[in-house]
């Protein structure tokens, strides 16, 4: 579309509803809320939605008997694959990107398991970048939730974040160069009839 605007951030989206609604509610999805409060559904229908009593009570009785969680998918070894793929190493019309992906994680996580403190080569943004990140993503929180403590638990969090290095992403480039993958991709099995 020529001239749109890049997606904004929610506190502007606030600013923009807030002259043609009574309300504007932002939903807190952190986890720093009460476990008592429930999942994320449950504190959806029961904290925000309004006469939503009986979904609200579903949720309740369920909730408490089995646990949901939205687990974040590890996307290192399609990033992989296809990589590897664009670069030739992989034949395209013989095997499935899934089983590229499949066949890669398994790969890894048996030569990890036969050389010890082994990890796939990571690119990390710089400091400078992610102090920036730090302090738009405070100030965008701190205006959407006013009542919280400015720091509360956002400095410790984002601190684990980087010592765990999820804003880091692999290093496609090197780990394609590399001997033990270079072996992989070689002796990768085409997908069978029953994989289609």
């Amino acid at each position: 579309m020529q001239g749109s605007q890049p997606w904004q951030f929610s506190d502007k989206l606030v600013e923009v509803f807030r002259p043609y609604a009574d309300r504007v509610d932002v939903f807190d999805i952190t986890t720093n809320a009460d476990a008592s409060r429930g999942d994320l559904s449950e504190r959806f229908f029961c904290d925000l939605l309004e006469d939503a009593h009986e979904v609200c009570s579903f949720f309740r009785d369920n909730s408490r008997k089995e646990i949901r969680m939205n687990v974040a998918v590890s996307l290192e070894y399609d990033r992989i694959a296809t990589a590897a793929a664009e670069q030739g190493l992989v034949n395209k019309t013989a095997i499935m990107r899934k089983d590229v992906n499949q066949q890669a994680h398994a790969f890894w996580k048996d030569y990890t398991s036969r050389t010890p403190g082994a990890k796939l080569p990571l690119v990390c943004p710089p400091q400078n970048r992610t102090t920036i990140l730090y302090s738009e993503s405070l100030q965008h929180e701190m205006f959407l939730f006013p009542n919280r403590k400015p720091n509360w638990e956002t400095r410790q969090l984002f601190d684990t974040m980087m010592r765990e290095q999820k804003l880091c992403s692999v290093d496609l480039e090197r780990v394609l160069q590399t001997k033990e993958w270079k072996e992989f991709f070689r002796s990768m099995k085409p997908s069978t009839a029953e994989d289609v």
